[in-house]
Formats: C-alpha cells, structure tokens, sequence
C-alpha cells in the first residue's frame, strides 16, 4: 500500500544529502507526477489534472478536473451537468468537477515519477543548487582533491562535485599525485542546457596568482 508520508519523508531525506531546498523538491515532484498522471490517465498534455502536497501532515493528493459543460465533447475534459445533477453536487456549468486518484493510482503515478520523470527534476534542482553554491565563489580560491590524471587534464574533487582542469590552466612543470589535495582558483561558474552546473578553475589564471599572495 502506498504510504504517503514514508514517501515523501525519504524524498525530504534524499533532498538533504543533495543539499536541495525542500521546496524545491516538493515542487519537482508535483509536476512530476502530474506529468506522470496524465500519462497513466492516456489523455496526453490537454488533460486537467492537480497533485496537491502537503509535506508537513504527509498527505498528497491526486486529481483529474473534468469541466462542467451542457453537452459533452471529450469525455476526459468534461462532464455533463446532468451527471452533476445526478450525483446532488453543488456545481454549475462553467465549474471544475474533480474526482480523486485511488492509492493505487497514485502509488502508479509515484513509482512512474521516481522512476523516470523525477530524476530530471531532481538533476536540473541539484544543477541549480551546485550553481547557487559555487556562483560566489567567482574570483575566489577553493581546496580539492585530485582523483584522476591524464595526459591533458586532471579532476578534482571539490566536495559537491568534480571539475576538470585542463593542463593548460596548471602551472607549468607541475606534477599532481591522485589524493593530492590543491588550491584552484575559480573563474566563473554558469549552466550549461543539457549539463550540470559548469565551473571553470585554473592554476595559471592571474587571479591564481595574485589570490596565492594576499
């Protein structure tokens, strides 16, 4: 059985260790498993559906809006007002009719999230993150860690991720060790469509140089 609170307790967790805003995450996952409704319902992009989450009580909710018409057109964007009538609702035409998701449907919709959708999400809130962190660091020096070498380039470890820097951004001569932990000086920090957060460090930039002396 689905259970909602466990749910988004471990997506809370999840959005801690990679250092992402619980609203953030929260966000992602209501597109995410609106996307993955529609999909589920097989009423493509033009179906009306809602997810509503409240992370504090541990309670989601799961909706597909039918709107209220005279005659009906698509059965999977509208409702007659006679079937209104038929069921005592309050609601004229004009007014959203919303029928809620089984568990069932939202545990589909959640596994469906997970699996697919909100792994994007939750890369484009980590690359926003990432972006945020290092963003102020421009013209500053960070520490890291070499954890691999080749014969253009090194990478080095810098905590929330890893950067490349190329040999010609080292200073000439220099020999680095894997483990070796070493200053970079950061150049500028962007993001890059398709990609994580970009951050460009050299050994040899003027800045490396004149930040190594004060």
């Amino acid at each position: 059985m689905f259970n909602a609170k466990e749910f988004l307790q471990a997506l809370e967790a999840l959005a801690q260790e990679k250092g992402i805003s619980k609203d953030a995450i929260i966000e992602s996952l209501k597109e995410a498993m609106e996307k993955a409704y529609r999909k589920q319902l097989g009423t493509g992009d033009d179906a009306l559906v809602s997810v509503d989450i409240d992370a504090d009580a541990g309670r989601i909710s799961m909706y597909q809006i039918l709107k209220v018409v005279e005659e009906v057109d698509d059965d999977f964007l509208q409702i007659s007002i006679d079937d209104i009538k038929k069921m005592n609702l309050d609601l004229q035409v004009g007014d959203d009719y919303k029928i809620e998701a089984s568990t069932e449907d939202m545990a589909k919709a959640a596994a469906m999230t997970v699996k697919n959708i909100f792994r994007q999400k939750l890369a484009e809130a980590e690359k926003a993150a990432l972006y945020e962190i290092y963003k102020d660091k421009m013209g500053e020096m960070i520490i890291g860690q070499v954890e691999k070498i080749d014969e253009r380039s090194a990478i080095v470890n810098i905590g929330r991720t890893s950067v490349y820097l190329p040999k010609s951004h080292c200073i000439p001569g220099e020999v680095f060790k894997i483990g070796d932990r070493i200053k970079l000086y950061v150049i500028d920090v962007s993001i890059v469509q398709g990609k994580s957060a970009q951050i460009n460090v050299s050994r040899a930039d003027a800045g490396f140089l004149r930040r190594l002396f004060e």
